[in-house]
């Protein structure tokens, strides 16, 4: 079992809340391998290679030290989104077509994020029937 399933176990988080976040991070990387997939079928001629499947275990690292920084024990969908560029700007690998345009990875990167719906974020409810529990 994971760090982050764990804490989502012993009542910190709600389970859905940590589906959410895996999701995200999961889905986040999934649209820059198969953007057509996600409804962002006019980036894919610009990447020749999307994030790895590495990424997003990175990035959920990343959600969970952010949520520490802001005085949560539990990263939320929101601490994934906001470190997607960071941690794919490098991963993402495009072709000579967007180098000849100009395209930057962020560029690319925020298109596809502004098309993937974000997850809901939990309601603070579900938190406190969780460490109820």
């Amino acid at each position: 079992m994971s760090a982050f399933a764990s804490s989502a176990s012993n009542g910190t988080i709600s389970t859905a809340s940590a589906r959410a976040t895996l999701s995200c991070a999961a889905g986040s990387a999934a649209a820059t391998r198969n953007p057509e997939r996600f409804g962002v079928a006019d980036v894919s001629r610009y990447l020749s290679f999307g994030a790895s499947p590495r990424a997003p275990i990175h990035l959920i690292e990343g959600a969970r030290a952010l949520a520490y920084l802001r005085g949560r024990t539990y990263a939320l969908p929101d601490d994934v989104t906001d470190l997607v560029p960071d941690v794919f700007r490098h991963r993402l690998v495009l072709t000579y077509e967007a180098l000849a345009e100009g395209m930057t990875p962020d560029q690319l990167i925020l298109r596809i994020m502004q098309r993937i719906p974000a997850p809901e974020r939990p309601l603070e409810t579900h938190v406190s029937v969780a460490a109820g529990s």
